[in-house]
């Protein structure tokens, strides 16, 4: 029996009729607290939680570009099972030749305190709910306190793939089965597709793909980042409604329903654990001690193993981000970056893995910053820096990475500037003319066939640290919200709305052109 929590930020700690269960400090995912010997079985039980949103030293995030709320921000429940149970479900469903291929692990733990023989019976569904296939493992025997995989691999013949054009999702009923006898029962949604590279080429289901959509942040009008999901869906809709095909869910993980929008829409997704702008890491006062530093690294190989965990199962999921903006002129900072992405990549094998860099890093010619990921993902604000002499700096800077990587696609995984709105019923009542030069300028830069992808920053306005309004003299106006939006933190569409649909639509229609097959 477990206290499940889905989010609490950023550090708590849980009690149980007074005795203490346990504590975490990685907020935005799930932790689970044993509590079956702290209850008092047939009478009433006190459940006391401790929230601090301070972040401790050796903890994430390293920097914070957003507001950061305490509190228990997703749901909680209390979990019950057997003594035979799952602790974890592992789909990889991708197509091969004319028929889908699909992998299944289990990992089954039992606390009994005798041997026993568990197996695992998996029917397949298609979206009607017709049975498609049922297939069963091997039997295997687990001792007390005993992990154990149980895996399979079979084929579906004419399988549906799952595309944003075309969000088909299948669904797993894997049941636990003791002496044949079923004992914890789960339904999980998946979806067949496959995301690779081919040199410079980024490909979903063997197909070139060009990524343009939002970066979005976890923040509510109504609810701040605590979960609200009818905002959330209201803002993936939208962005489908504009042409997007992609987000970016910015800088830590989202609450998983999220993403299951997302895979019920057809919005392709990074996620990102908030290895964030790590300008605290040596030379400015925090960490700057090995030992620290290498705490702050356990937390990054744990949290990108525990987001891979939560999220793996969803076919909108392609990318992986192991970081943003961290200084990569420190080469501890680059060994972290290469280390997180090499156990990613073996985490999971089936998405790809990258870390997103900051312009003055991606930009230097003489820097290695991306050998060891899967594509290269750069942020590149160049009107913001340069104003309408930009091409030439975008231009160079790109060039100069490809011939760096010439096998590796580059995705811009930010670009757009900032302005102060306001809200009001019209465009030209919020304004953001600003943010819809930047990209309606940039973009036209983004077009090379190296690189796959261009992402807004961002789709709204959110909450952020007052003190980083301060950067920019301009900017304080914006009164402790972060002012990138092309909608306002309300929800008034500014300016960078329609320059959005235009670009979104350039894009699309240069893709298709580019796709359609050689007569």
């Amino acid at each position: 029996m477990v206290l499940h929590f889905e989010g609490v930020n950023n550090q708590s700690q849980v009690w149980v009729n007074g005795r203490r269960a346990g504590r975490t400090v990685d907020p935005w995912l799930p932790h689970d607290f044993a509590v079956h010997h702290l209850l008092k079985y047939g009478e009433n039980n006190v459940i006391a939680v401790s929230v601090n949103n301070e972040d401790p030293v050796c903890a994430l995030p390293t920097g914070f570009g957003w507001r950061s709320e305490g509190g228990i921000l997703r749901p909680l429940d209390l979990r019950v099972s057997d003594w035979l149970y799952m602790e974890h479900v592992a789909i990889t469903a991708e197509p091969q030749e004319d028929s889908g291929r699909l992998a299944l692990e289990v990992i089954a733990v039992s606390e009994f305190d005798h041997d026993v023989v568990a197996r695992v019976k998996t029917h397949i569904l298609n979206e009607k709910g017709a049975v498609l296939k049922t297939f069963l493992t091997e039997a295997v025997t687990l001792r007390r306190d005993e992990r154990n995989d149980l895996e399979a691999v079979v084929s579906l013949r004419d399988v549906t793939l799952w595309s944003p054009d075309q969000p088909y999702l299948y669904r797993a009923r894997v049941d636990l089965q003791l002496d044949d006898k079923s004992v914890e029962q789960r339904t999980i949604s998946f979806g067949f597709r496959s995301i690779e590279t081919q040199g410079a080429k980024l490909l979903l289901n063997g197909q070139p793909i060009y990524l343009i959509g939002f970066n979005r942040h976890e923040d509510s009008p109504r609810t701040g980042m605590a979960s609200d999901l009818e905002t959330a869906r209201s803002d993936l809709l939208d962005m489908k409604r504009m042409g997007a095909n992609f987000v970016r869910l910015s800088h830590y993980p989202h609450d998983p329903r999220e993403i299951d929008m997302c895979d019920e829409i057809g919005l392709l997704v990074m996620c990102e654990i908030p290895f964030n702008n790590a300008n605290g890491l040596p030379g400015t006062g925090r960490c700057d001690y090995p030992e620290e530093r290498e705490l702050i690294y356990a937390t990054c190989r744990r949290q990108m193993e525990a987001m891979i965990r939560r999220d793996r199962n969803h076919p909108s999921v392609i990318l992986w981000s192991v970081g943003n903006e961290c200084n990569e002129e420190l080469p501890e900072v680059r060994e972290i970056n290469a280390e997180l992405v090499t156990l990613t990549r073996r985490l999971d094998p089936s998405r790809l893995a990258l870390h997103v860099s900051y312009r003055r890093f991606w930009s230097d010619p003489d820097l290695d910053t991306h050998s060891p990921d899967d594509m290269v993902a750069v942020n590149c604000y160049g009107y913001k820096k340069y104003g309408d002499k930009a091409d030439v700096w975008i231009n160079q800077s790109l060039a100069s990475v490809h011939k760096k990587y010439p096998d590796k696609p580059i995705l811009i995984a930010e670009f757009g500037n900032w302005e102060v709105k306001k809200s009001g019923n019209t465009i030209a009542e919020v304004g953001g003319e600003r943010q819809a030069r930047a990209i309606a300028y940039d973009s036209q830069y983004f077009q090379q066939p190296y690189v796959c992808g261009a992402v807004v920053w961002c789709y709204a306005d959110h909450r952020w640290p007052p003190d980083l309004t301060l950067i920019v003299d301009e900017a304080k106006g914006a009164q402790g919200l972060s002012p990138y939006g092309v909608y306002t933190r309300d929800r008034c569409a500014g300016a960078g709305v329609p320059e959005c649909e235009k670009f979104f639509k350039r894009m699309t229609d240069l893709y298709k052109l580019k796709s359609a097959p050689t007569k």
